[in-house]
């Protein structure tokens, strides 16, 4: 009888400030809510949460492995911890995972990886959380992997993987600059090679000191 061997993740919230989680370096002692199991040969993976109204909103990617094409879901939960909602809210030809959410300027938006559509696409909220919008004047001129932007000091900064070969997608860390969201984005090239910590992994933490 032929094996089949796959990976099957299983994420979860801890409750606590990453300060706090960074500081203890263990994650002994806190409250962890894991996130549902889906159901056989699916998981969730990827997941990003943001607050609004007092609920812990948590954006996932969605995989089937009879459908290998990842959806994006978000997860509700209330200040307890118990989920209260669990919807799909983007769907494309193409795999959607990563869905990195964050605010800008009163507006909600969400960057999934997206590298199989040959191009990197920003979503803007129409109604949180379950409408989003194609930010059609965005101007990113890779088919970025993972590809993670912040805010600091007066301009935006965008951390990505390149689609190049599996060497390249598992360890080179690229880094782009633009003054505004939207672009023009420019390349300021390699910026980490190293398999052991390149690949974006979350929501940046920037170290002012």
């Amino acid at each position: 009888m032929p094996f089949l061997r796959t990976d099957h993740w299983r994420c979860a919230i801890i409750h606590a400030p990453l300060a706090d989680l960074i500081r203890a370096g263990s994650l002994n002692g806190f409250e962890v809510t894991t996130l549902p199991d889906i159901g056989d040969h699916r998981f969730l993976a990827d997941p990003f949460g943001l607050w609004r109204g007092g609920r812990l909103h948590v954006f996932a990617e969605a995989y089937d492995y009879r459908s290998p094409k990842g959806v994006i879901e978000v997860l509700v939960y209330d200040s307890t911890g118990r989920l209260i909602e669990r919807e799909e809210v983007l769907r494309e030809d193409w795999h959607l995972s990563y869905p990195y959410v964050f605010e800008h300027e009163g507006e909600t938006y969400l960057l999934p990886e997206a590298s199989a559509s040959g191009r990197l696409t920003l979503y803007r909220a129409t109604q949180f959380p379950l409408g989003w919008e194609k930010v059609e004047a965005f101007d990113f001129p890779d088919a970025a992997i993972d590809a993670t932007p912040f805010y600091h000091a007066g301009r935006w900064w965008m951390f990505w993987t390149p689609v190049g070969t599996r060497e390249e997608r598992q360890s080179t860390l690229y880094l782009s600059v633009a003054d505004d969201l939207v672009g023009p984005w420019t390349s300021l090239g390699l910026f980490l090679n190293d398999r052991a910590g390149a690949r974006p992994g979350g929501t940046p933490i920037v170290d002012y000191r």
